[in-house]
């Protein structure tokens, strides 16, 4: 299974060098890949870092590489697990023109996404959306 690591901080050389670390220690979960991203800093230098160690099973190609960036929205996602369902979410969803819903995918997975223009984040694990307070 993948590894995902994040911060939510100062966007500084401290920070960055500890999300690296925390990526590289996850080689186990994920010896296939790895990524990161870093927002754009607030006003007082804040924002938010991810970390991607992938494992690849079912998709060997280089579309499955994270944190996935939407191109149109500017949100970002790193995802863990694995979604038993695909297949058929793949199928009903396919051609809307959004992508597919992670709380309907039934496995066991986790993921963070960060909402840019908002500068929130999200939490999901399994079937239950967490928001978090704070920065």
């Amino acid at each position: 299974m993948c590894g995902i690591a994040g911060i939510i901080g100062r966007l500084d050389e401290p920070n960055r060098t500890a999300l690296e670390r925390m990526r590289d220690a996850m080689v186990h979960r994920g010896p296939d890949a790895s990524g990161t991203w870093v927002s754009t800093p607030d006003a007082r230098g804040w924002g938010a870092l991810l970390a991607h160690r992938r494992l690849s099973i079912l998709d060997l190609s280089p579309a499955g590489a994270q944190p996935m960036v939407d191109p149109v929205t500017g949100h970002v996602v790193v995802l863990n697990g694995e979604i038993y369902n695909f297949g058929d979410l793949r199928r009903r969803f396919n051609g809307r023109g959004a992508g597919i819903p992670v709380h309907r995918g039934h496995g066991r997975h986790a993921a963070c996404a960060w909402r840019l223009r908002a500068r929130r984040r999200e939490l999901v694990a399994r079937h239950v959306r967490l928001r978090l307070l704070g920065p």
